[in-house]
């Protein structure tokens, strides 16, 4: 069961999970998902780094680990960057895009799993947090799809380790628009994600996202606007959303 509390400071918030989400799950073939001891310090008023420009590069921001966790999901779930055990794109591998023969490696609901240890972690989606059956339907109804409804912004999933929230798909464009945000990755020519991060390239401009997967601007919860990060699915050319969260921070970490 999902156990979650936090307290604040002056000038942080120390959130303490046992690291098990609030939906069914399945724990993949790490198995088997296991309660953890997981604290959480981030920021509640995050600075920004000046040394760093996602608009027009990763160069100078904090760059995320490329193994383990880089951010936590509202219900206190890890969440872990593109890159699976054997070092290849786990969702873009899930998803049919290449064949893992390394490892095996599935996702199951959210794009989440286990790994050693017993880390339940997402790799992309997380929305499962905010879905809920209805009627006669299950957990086994869930899907992507079911939980991508572009109709108002969505809500916070997350947030990243220098203190800026994480939102799900959906946000405003700049004249306040309801759109599905897209990430400006995509991959090198010939390359299909086996290498992991090293197969992808950041194109300024070619989706809503810089380079970090995040923008500037006005939120449900930050009016006055805030920089932010989205989950995404697809790139700005309809391709695979790396890196499904964040790849570097804007913040200080």
């Amino acid at each position: 069961m999902c156990t979650l509390s936090f307290e604040t400071n002056e000038t942080h918030i120390e959130i303490v999970t046992n690291g098990l989400p609030n939906h069914d799950f399945h724990s993949g073939p790490g198995c088997c998902a296991s309660e953890q001891d997981r604290t959480w310090l981030i920021p509640l008023e995050p600075a920004n780094n000046t040394a760093c420009d996602p608009i027009v590069s990763s160069d100078g921001c904090t760059m995320a680990p490329e193994r383990g966790a880089i951010a936590f999901a509202v219900n206190g779930v890890a969440i872990y960057g593109p890159e699976d055990g054997p070092g290849g794109d786990a969702v873009a591998g899930q998803e049919g895009a290449y064949e893992e023969d390394r490892q095996h490696v599935w996702l199951g609901l959210c794009h989440g799993h286990s790994g050693p240890g017993g880390e339940f972690h997402y790799h992309a989606d997380g929305n499962c947090m905010h879905w809920h059956p209805e009627g006669e339907q299950t957990w086994l109804n869930y899907s992507m799809e079911s939980s991508r409804t572009v109709t108002e912004h969505s809500p916070i999933v997350g947030f990243a380790l220098d203190g800026y929230p994480i939102y799900g798909f959906v946000g405003w464009d700049d004249g306040g628009e309801v759109v599905e945000m897209t990430s400006s990755y995509q991959l090198k020519d010939g390359e299909t994600g086996y290498n992991g991060i090293d197969d992808y390239e950041y194109v300024a401009g070619m989706g809503d996202l810089d380079a970090c997967n995040g923008q500037w601007g006005s939120t449900p919860d930050y009016l006055e606007g805030i920089y932010h990060y989205h989950s995404t699915w697809y790139n700005g050319e309809g391709g695979i959303g790396f890196p499904y969260f964040i790849l570097c921070y804007q913040g200080v970490v």
